[in-house]
């Protein structure tokens, strides 16, 4: 098996199946292992237990063990463990009263001043470099009882950032990098260098709209603080974009859930336009193994650009790895689920549609 399981520091072998879940844009990392026991032997782990997944030698999850389930008869014992890693605590948890999130700050820092505030021990790593949030345009005032992500992934998405955690369980706010994975894959017919077994995919534009605007409005309390007694341009803030890939007569017009400019009200609308756009295109599919296949021991990963041929679905394209499942078993081959995203999808950059031979997937940019 190329998964190796460490529970509490001590590598543990004699698990039935695992796997393992790395995703780009859904905080926490989960993971799932399946034991057997003979002979009514006792539980081997216990709730709260720490575990680590490396995929060919590589760390990819750090989390405790959340839940428990099995069933048993005079012989076997059927166990599953399934957990999480630490920034489950802010996918789960709810604020109380906070005082000193106060502008100008960095998403950072608030993430920072949210993960003290629930006591937890998650690092914060900003690979955004995103602008601070500033005293005219953004009045940050969480609510007792808000969820802790929904509150930071609010302010996020106001910056265009992806909140998601790295193989320490620690939380990582970014950008899409979009880097060229080694790796490649193709179904094509009668071809020997096929190395997709299965797929699936969903196309659907029902989600999509050919115009997107923001309507919001600056901090009215801080610019009168600051000397602004004009408030008739402050409340009118707006900005918008169109998808040309989408006819017109569809419009979505929406108030983001912080105070904007009308600056970052385009930039918002752009995300919304591209996050539509990635949510209406699902493709994944299922290969042997975990690394590339390129005669590397390098595994898939998250956030880089796979060159695609699927004479089926209709894709010639490179497409962005959002989402991977590691999974190994004693009675099959280890196998990867890779899931994809267009490119372009968590970047607020608009591409003009091209000339494709796409029957199914109009729209995914052909490579050469």
């Amino acid at each position: 098996m190329s998964i190796t399981i460490r529970v509490n520091g001590t590598e543990y072998d004699k698990f039935e199946s695992a796997q393992c879940t790395i995703q780009l844009d859904a905080l926490s990392n989960s993971f799932e292992i399946d034991v057997i026991t003979t002979n009514g032997a006792a539980l081997p782990f216990k709730m709260g237990d720490a575990c680590e997944f490396y995929v060919n030698g590589v760390k990819k999850v750090t989390g405790t063990i959340e839940i428990c389930e099995g069933d048993y008869n005079a012989t076997n014992h059927s166990i599953r463990y399934s957990g999480r890693d630490k920034t489950a605590a802010l996918v789960d948890s709810t604020l109380g009263k906070l005082s000193d999130i106060k502008p100008p700050i960095s998403l950072k820092a608030i993430c920072q001043s949210i993960i003290s505030h629930i006591g937890a021990s998650i690092a914060v790593i900003d690979n955004s470099t995103s602008s601070l949030f500033n005293d005219a345009e953004d009045l940050i005032t969480p609510e007792v009882g808000q969820n802790c992500y929904e509150f930071l992934e609010a302010l996020a998405a106001k910056r265009q950032v992806l909140l998601s955690s790295n193989a320490d369980g620690n939380l990582v706010l970014t950008k899409s990098k979009e880097t060229a994975s080694g790796g490649r894959l193709q179904n094509q017919l009668n071809d020997n260098g096929n190395n997709i077994l299965s797929a699936s995919f969903s196309f659907n534009n029902t989600e999509r709209f050919y115009k997107y605007e923001a309507v919001a409005q600056l901090n009215p309390i801080a610019l009168n603080n600051g000397g602004e007694t004009d408030l008739d341009p402050v409340v009118n803030q707006s900005g918008g974009v169109t998808d040309n890939e989408m006819v017109a007569g569809r419009q979505y017009i929406f108030k983001p859930a912080k105070s904007s400019s009308s600056e970052e009200c385009k930039l918002r609308a752009e995300w919304e336009l591209n996050m539509r756009k990635a949510r209406s295109k699902e493709y994944t599919v299922e290969v042997n193994g975990h690394t590339i296949g390129t005669g590397k021991d390098e595994v898939w990963d998250i956030n880089t650009l796979v060159p695609i041929t699927d004479v089926f679905a209709g894709i010639t394209a490179k497409m962005l790895l959002n989402k991977v499942v590691f999974r190994t078993s004693l009675d099959q081959a280890d196998q990867s689920s890779l899931s994809f995203v267009p490119e372009g999808s968590y970047t607020t950059q608009i591409s003009e549609p091209r000339s494709s031979t796409n029957k199914v997937g109009e729209g995914f940019t052909t490579f050469p």
